[in-house]
């Protein structure tokens, strides 16, 4: 990463920002280097992996630095648990922080909430002006609002279902229902922004998939939610995602239970997944125009499924002040 110059507070200047507008490819290259050390960490969620025992090792060291080695700050802050189980934050400046002169670190249990500040199990009370909390988040997928499938309301499917979903972003029972970052996607494995291109270009798969064949509805096949579900249980053992005893918000605010909201594998692993839509997982119905045998029809009663092939011409084909092409099939040669 020497080569594009960054300051140690990771700020570009204009001059590095101008190079990039002028070089996109050297640009494309510096994202795919940053990515490519996201990508990486993955192996330190494996339980038991050399590089799961190298973050510990390394992360510890950092802390124990900004904390200033203070054998109080060092038993009360570094955690006992593997690197990854919960959230990682760098906390640049927060440690450091913490060991200023004005600053009190309290790890004694609150008793109560008073007028005049904050009493401790152990009896002392904290004269405060302010208390700013910052625990009782509401760590679920289940939304705020109803969300009206097929005579399901998704607000109860996930209440008593766990939040189960195909490939975190489809549900069982809510037809063209297609969300983002839903249930055991890659949320702590890199950058939102990708992942939710990632994501966007998988929709726009069945977007053109229903435009071009006249499709008015698809949904994932419950087996096919629930093989899903059953290869994210069998995999997570492997990660220190399920870390005995310890809460985190992968697992709903819980230490124990299944894991909902991240992948099982990496951010690749889960990019990659979504290169080729698995079309057999999924209940199609067609649309246009029904029965009578006609043209579209297939006299019984129903929609046929080819109806969409029309009058035997292709769009690509161009017509009137339509610009076609109707050799596109013709690429490089050599070339698959």
């Amino acid at each position: 990463m020497e080569e594009y110059e960054l300051d140690t507070a990771h700020k570009f200047s204009e001059k590095q920002i101008q190079k990039f507008r002028e070089d996109p490819k050297k640009y494309t290259k510096f994202l795919k280097a940053i990515e490519a050390l996201s990508n990486k960490r993955f192996k330190t969620t494996l339980r038991g992996s050399l590089e799961a025992l190298e973050a510990k090792r390394v992360i510890s060291l950092y802390m124990a630095e900004a904390l200033n080695y203070d054998k109080h700050l060092l038993e009360a802050l570094i955690p006992y648990f593997p690197v990854g189980c919960r959230r990682v934050t760098p906390g640049i400046g927060y440690l450091k922080a913490l060991t200023q002169p004005n600053v009190d670190v309290i790890t004694s249990s609150i008793q109560e909430v008073q007028p005049n500040g904050i009493k401790l199990t152990n009896g002392k009370l904290i004269e405060v002006d302010a208390i700013v909390c910052a625990t009782g988040f509401n760590c679920s997928f289940i939304p705020h609002f109803p969300i009206i499938g097929e005579h399901v309301n998704l607000q109860g499917l996930w209440t008593n279902n766990q939040s189960q979903a195909y490939m975190s972003c489809m549900i069982s029972g809510m037809p063209n229902y297609i969300t983002f970052l839903g249930p055991n996607g890659p949320l702590a494995h890199g950058a939102i922004p990708i992942i939710t291109e990632q994501l966007s270009a998988f929709a726009l798969k069945f977007i053109q998939k229903c435009q071009k064949e006249n499709i008015s509805s698809f949904r994932p096949l419950p087996q096919a939610v629930k093989e899903y579900a059953e290869f994210i249980e069998s995999f997570m053992p492997r990660t220190v995602w399920m870390d005995k005893g310890v809460r985190s918000w992968y697992r709903d605010g819980r230490s124990d239970g299944s894991v909902l909201a991240l992948h099982p594998g990496s951010q690749a692993h889960f990019f990659h997944m979504l290169e080729g839509p698995r079309w057999e997982d999924f209940e199609w119905r067609s649309g246009g125009r029904e029965g009578g045998g006609g043209e579209g029809g297939s006299g019984r009663g129903e929609v046929n499924r080819f109806a969409y092939l029309g009058n035997g011409f292709s769009v690509r084909e161009g017509e009137g002040e339509r610009v076609g092409d109707d050799t596109w099939y013709w690429g490089e040669a050599d070339v698959l």
